[in-house]
């Protein structure tokens, strides 16, 4: 395998050279495969920093500034680059524990942990254990920090107390009082009338013939109409105060 490697990297040293950076980027990463080591990754940098993808070319420089395998020469150039082309760069961060960030179409890490993007928009998304997932978007600017969080839980509503529904109220109806007081005082009300007129008709009689024979019989007859009368308003008015009594009693009943 390191013989097979040392192939892959010096295949990929020439197409560096000659400019070919995408070829020369896949022989390295070969390299890297059989027998990883930080003087490829050195080299895998610098071909994705030739290819403008500077994100990824921090990410590896990262892991060499504090490597142990590079020479005194290959390690300040590391971090040479490094210090520059962190500067064009910014980072999405994620701090809560356990939660998984994705930024864009790029490999999702497990928090706490930052990703490492080009400066600009970027789409978000950040999961939790318990399933949720929160999608954003972020603005991130060369050397910038852009912290994220997953949305908290929705609140949950307290249970709704069962209120028991209030008594239906009793509408208004009238007892059997109220019906004999409307049928006393329709009886009543059409007897004083009927007497009533009749005894007023047989007084003008007896005012008209004062001299006749039979002017004792009409007062006499005038008298007991005008009493019958009477009796029948006083029916009347009992009637209508049973009447009152029972719709007195029904409105009570519907407070």
């Amino acid at each position: 395998a390191r013989a097979a490697a040392q192939v892959e990297f010096a295949a990929g040293r020439e197409a560096f050279a000659r400019g070919e950076y995408e070829a020369a980027l896949v022989r390295l990463r070969t390299a890297n495969e059989l027998a990883p080591h930080d003087v490829v990754r050195f080299n895998i940098a610098l071909c994705l920093e030739r290819l403008d993808r500077i994100p990824e070319a921090v990410s590896v420089l990262e892991v060499l500034t504090d490597s142990e395998q590079l020479g005194e020469t290959e390690l300040a150039r590391a971090r040479a680059r490094h210090d520059v082309l962190r500067r064009r760069v910014g980072r999405v961060v994620l701090d809560r524990e356990g939660a998984r960030l994705r930024v864009d179409d790029g490999e999702s890490c497990e928090g706490p942990c930052e990703q490492i993007v080009a400066p600009g928009t970027h789409r978000v998304w950040i999961s939790t254990r318990d399933g949720d997932e929160t999608e954003l978007e972020v603005e991130v600017t060369a050397g910038g920090r852009a912290s994220v969080e997953p949305a908290p839980p929705p609140p949950v509503e307290p249970p709704t107390p069962d209120v028991p529904e209030p008594p239906a109220r009793a509408g208004f109806a009238l007892t059997p009082l109220g019906a004999v007081g409307i049928a006393l005082g329709g009886v009543g009300l059409a007897a004083s009338i009927g007497l009533g007129v009749h005894a007023t008709s047989l007084h003008d009689a007896y005012v008209a013939d004062s001299g006749s024979e039979t002017n004792l019989a009409l007062r006499e007859e005038g008298l007991l109409y005008r009493d019958l009368t009477n009796g029948a308003i006083a029916v009347a008015v009992g009637g209508l105060v049973l009447l009152a009594v029972d719709v007195i009693w029904a409105l009570t009943r519907l407070e």
